[in-house]
């Protein structure tokens, strides 16, 4: 029975120390003990010179390295920042120092960006201290100046600068390269750095997808302003200035073609709405307005940019087309027009003057010479205006619309004049008008050239001849502002005729207008009675 009870004892081990350790009889306590002994195994010092194995990414610490030696390892580098892997396995970085241990051969391995990686084995019983340099890798260097600028680049996945890029220091290898910008397709490579030349890149551009989306919808539609436009700007922004000035050299020649519903861009004209045909034209008109403003504000840019040159060039684009377009009015008065709100005046009337040479018995023809006529009153140049208000009144004293136009426009420019050639304004206004009230039969038409006839008198000292007139237009005219502003004007001439009181009653008569500026008018008009009668008492 004793035996019996002693076979029933858990059998035990005694240790060095005398304790009293339980025999293991679970399977996972032992697979705990395997393990535990064969990691004190791998980090006993080797026997021999290891081949290295690369476990980078596995990283001991100085702690777990120490197996209870009494050894000690320091490694130093040049230049410091080495990460040093010992056995395989990443301690630290230089300078590192290592405590606890075992004696023994162990493989050494320092590695550092830019720097060729070194590899030696030591035995730690005669060895304490190692200081290695490290000799620096080939490098090699890149250059990337493509268009457009500031571009990104990259090797292997890390931004590395923007274009114009040159790195000088690159480690010799392959690399992936990347060139990228927003809207632009990227471009990649796998590249080599060598120790040699620089490898450069500078003859290409990145493709735009924005222009490439804009130039394909000119294409597709030639005859839309407003992709000349648009282009136009995308290029000046980006300092493509040549090619600005091409697509707003087309723009122009665009804006001066009319409309045709049956070519490109358009499905024909049997296959448009009046509606729609209508709305296309409406279109032009306001893109055609768009555009002048557009071309204008580019060449006087007002952020920081040179545009002397762009501004010289689209001055030759717009001459080249002129020479080609000299017979077309709309465009004439476009070129006109764009000099003249550059003050330009010279070149304005050069282009007119080109029209009036190239169709002189053209349709809108009078208009260029009424333009002309225009172009010298704003220089203050009342001796060339007279020479071209003659030869226009020569070939054209019998177009009603040509007389009425030209003295509307002129008798205001007389203001603009010095004292001595004011008469001489007003005298062709006087002239071209005379002639137009006797031609105009249409009752408004004839309202309007009275009235502006009128006013010329006026301006000559000559109300008596003013008011009948005045009166005339007055009973012609159903709007009741014009009525109001005719009315004004009558009793403004009843006042210098003398006739103070039918200019009183009607200066009355107007102060019970709706209009404010009319009733002020009014008003000061009755001062200006009563002063008048005041000063003829005084005779």
């Amino acid at each position: 029975m004793a035996e019996e009870t002693q076979d029933q004892k858990p059998a035990t081990s005694v240790s060095s120390d005398g304790g009293v350790l339980q025999e293991f009889r679970s399977p996972i306590l032992v697979a705990v003990a395997v393990f535990t002994a064969l990691a004190v195994v791998r980090l006993m010092p080797q026997s021999s010179t290891p081949e290295l194995k690369n476990t980078e990414g596995t990283v001991v610490s100085a702690g777990s390295v120490n197996s209870g030696g009494s050894g000690r390892l320091s490694v130093a580098s040049e230049p410091s920042g080495a990460s040093v892997f010992i056995n395989g396995r990443l301690a630290g970085s230089t300078p590192l120092s290592l405590a606890g241990l075992p004696s023994g051969a162990y493989s050494i391995r320092l590695e550092k960006a830019g720097c060729t990686p070194l590899s030696r084995s030591v035995d730690l019983g005669k060895v304490s201290e190692i200081h290695e340099k490290l000799a620096p890798l080939p490098v090699g260097a890149l250059t990337v100046n493509i268009k457009p600028s500031g571009a990104e680049v990259l090797l292997d996945g890390e931004l590395m600068g923007n274009t114009p890029l040159t790195l000088d220091k690159i480690p010799v290898g392959v690399y992936e390269l990347l060139i990228r910008k927003t809207n632009f397709d990227p471009y990649s490579a796998r590249i080599e750095i060598t120790a040699g030349e620089p490898l450069v890149f500078s003859d290409f551009e990145l493709k735009d997808k924005v222009l490439a989306m804009m130039e394909g919808l000119v294409k597709s539609e030639p005859q839309r302003l407003a992709h000349y436009i648009d282009l136009g700007h995308y290029l000046f922004i980006n300092d493509k200035m040549d090619e600005a000035v091409d697509i707003f050299a087309q723009g122009y020649e665009v804006a001066q073609t009319p409309l045709d519903f049956n070519g490109p861009g358009y499905t024909g004209k049997d296959n448009m709405s009046p509606e729609e045909a209508a709305l296309e034209q409406r279109l032009r008109k306001e893109d055609e307005s768009r555009f002048l403003k557009e071309v204008e504000k580019h060449r006087n840019w007002p952020q920081k940019k040179d545009t002397r040159t762009f501004r010289q060039k689209l001055d030759q684009a717009q001459e080249m087309v002129s020479r080609k377009r000299v017979d077309s009015w709309t465009w004439t008065e476009s070129a006109g027009r764009t000099n003249i709100r550059n003050r330009n005046y010279d070149k304005a009337a050069q282009i007119y003057a080109d029209h009036i040479a190239a169709v002189p018995n053209g349709p809108d023809v009078y208009l260029a010479h009424i333009a002309l006529v225009e172009v010298y009153l704003m220089q203050r140049d009342v001796p060339r205006a007279r020479e071209a208000f003659d030869k226009m009144f020569k070939q054209f004293s019998d177009n009603e619309l040509a007389m009425r136009l030209s003295g509307a426009m002129i008798y205001p420019y007389h203001e603009r004049m010095f004292a001595n050639s004011r008469p001489r304004v007003l005298e062709m206004a006087e002239i071209a008008l005379r002639r137009g009230s006797e031609l105009t039969k249409e009752p408004l038409p004839l309202a309007q050239c009275l009235f502006d006839l009128a006013v010329v008198l006026s301006y000559q000292g000559k109300a008596k001849d003013a008011i009948p007139l005045l009166e005339k237009s007055i009973a012609a005219t159903a709007d009741p502002a014009v009525r109001e502003e005719r009315s004004l004007r009558m009793a403004d001439a009843l006042r210098k005729a003398e006739r103070l009181d039918e200019a009183r009653d009607l200066y009355y008569k107007l102060t019970a207008s709706e209009r404010a500026s009319i009733r002020e008018s009014a008003k000061t008009g009755l001062t200006f009675v009563a002063s008048d009668k005041a000063r003829l008492k005084l005779k």
